[in-house]
Order: structure tokens, then C-alpha cells, then sequence
């Protein structure tokens, strides 16, 4: 069974694209849920994530989106970001950080590595 969540970033990012796409985006969403986060914690996991240089210190929202679903206990953060996230180095190195800060490593994939199509 999937038990598909989202974080707040996921929303914010969502609400700044013009209508009518926002509306259609946000409709993706309707049945999924957003998970209790200790959003202290996960804003100090992100931070490690860009002092450490797991994610570009430009990228805040990339190491939000991995704190918030180390933090909330995820198994897999799907994600089409290739660039920073969706890699063998940033999978890597986030679940290093995982690991020493008491937390298991994230598995970060693309929604092709994730699906299950029938033939």
C-alpha cells in the first residue's frame, strides 16, 4: 500500500503559479495528505543539507522538500528534480547526513522509478 504525503513546500511553490495551472496542480493534491512535522527539526535538517552542500545553498526549497520527508519519515522522496535531487551523489550524501543525525536514509526517485505500469 501507498501512503502518499506532501510537505507545505510542495503547496507554497504550487500557489505561485498563475491560474488557471495553480488550480488544475493543486487538484493533484486533493487526497493526499500533509504530515505532522516538527518543522524546527526540519528546518535545522535543511540547513545541514546546505551547509554541508547536499543541496546548492541557493536551493533552499530542494534540501525543505528532503528535510520534510526525512523528518516525517518517508521511505521515498518522488521527485522530477534531477538536477539536485533525483541523483545517485545527492541521494548519497542526504542519507550520510541522515545517518549521523540519527535518521534512516531517504531514498529520492523519479516518478518513472516508482510507478508500476502493466504491459
Amino acid at each position: 500500500m501507498i501512503d502518499a504525503i506532501t510537505s507545505p513546500v510542495t503547496f507554497e511553490e504550487l500557489s505561485r503559479c498563475a491560474e488557471p495551472l495553480r488550480s488544475r496542480l493543486l487538484s493533484l493534491f486533493e487526497d493526499i495528505r500533509l504530515p505532522d512535522l516538527d518543522e524546527v527539526e526540519s528546518g535545522r535538517l535543511a540547513a545541514l543539507y546546505l551547509s554541508e552542500g547536499v543541496i546548492p545553498s541557493e536551493h533552499v526549497n530542494d534540501a525543505r522538500h528532503v528535510a520534510c520527508a526525512t523528518v516525517s519519515k518517508a521511505d521515498i522522496l518522488v521527485t522530477l528534480n534531477l538536477r539536485h535531487l533525483a541523483n545517485e551523489r545527492a541521494e548519497r550524501r542526504a542519507g550520510a547526513v541522515n545517518l549521523r543525525e540519527g535518521y534512516p536514509v531517504l531514498r529520492i526517485k523519479t516518478p518513472e522509478e516508482v510507478l508500476c505500469y502493466e504491459d
